[in-house]
């Protein structure tokens, strides 16, 4: 029956664009199908044709609510099988995810009551067990979740400070791909890099930067937070 409503709707639409009713008759068929997504698009799609219809902002707002409603089912299920696979780490996120959609989920908020203290635990023992350098690249870390992207900064580039054993690496600027710009840093202190790629070279090359073997992945999270930054 709803598959051949939403046929119908389809048709409707082929036959004039312009007729409102279409993008509602198939928006009302596929939600009744489950599929809100398409759901959402045909009503998306009518607002573009009278953006005041009535009936297609109302659907479009119960769309997003079911669709959110959905995504939250499928981070209570996600979450659920994390904890059986003993994934703390990844239940904790999925569950803070599925907070942020639904602070009042009973399902989210009895599965954080059982995970947040184990997941803390670990991590406290995780955070121990980290070298130095370590620990102020998940400074740094902390700070770009939380946007401070000063801090951010300052972390990564008090990590690549610290590093020693260093081999050297050209950095292409691909902004520009065709007339690449070459940056200088000193120890370890970037500025103003977006997208590059590292190549080895040689340590006479006065177009080097210095960085710890390890040191890459600090530079490239230290370059993703000088762009946000911006």
């Amino acid at each position: 029956m709803w598959n051949e409503a939403a046929d119908d709707g389809r048709q409707c639409i082929i036959t004039d664009k312009s007729f409102v009713k279409g993008y509602f008759r198939a928006a009302l068929a596929l939600q009744a199908l489950g599929n809100y997504e398409g759901a959402l698009d045909a009503v998306k799609r009518g607002l573009g044709v009278d953006s005041t219809s009535a009936d297609l902002k109302r659907m479009s707002r119960e769309l997003d609510e079911q669709i959110r409603l959905k995504k939250v089912e499928s981070l209570v299920a996600q979450a659920e099988g994390q904890v059986r696979a003993n994934d703390l780490a990844g239940a904790y996120k999925t569950i803070d995810a599925g907070l942020r959609l639904d602070p009042n989920s009973k399902a989210l908020n009895k599965l954080m009551d059982d995970v947040r203290p184990k997941y803390e635990r670990a991590e406290k023992h995780r955070l121990a067990s980290l070298d130095p350098k370590e620990r102020i690249k998940e400074e740094g870390d902390t700070c770009f979740k939380n946007a401070n992207f000063e801090g951010a900064i300052k972390a990564y580039t008090k990590c690549l400070d610290s590093m020693s054993d260093k081999v050297c690496f050209f950095l292409f600027d691909f902004n520009n791909f065709f007339a690449p710009k070459i940056r200088l840093a000193v120890c370890g202190s970037v500025q103003h890099i977006r997208s590059f790629y590292f190549l080895t070279i040689c340590s006479l090359c006065p177009f080097c930067y210095t960085v710890q073997r390890a040191g890459p992945e600090v530079l490239q999270q230290q370059s993703r937070v000088s762009q946000a930054a911006e």
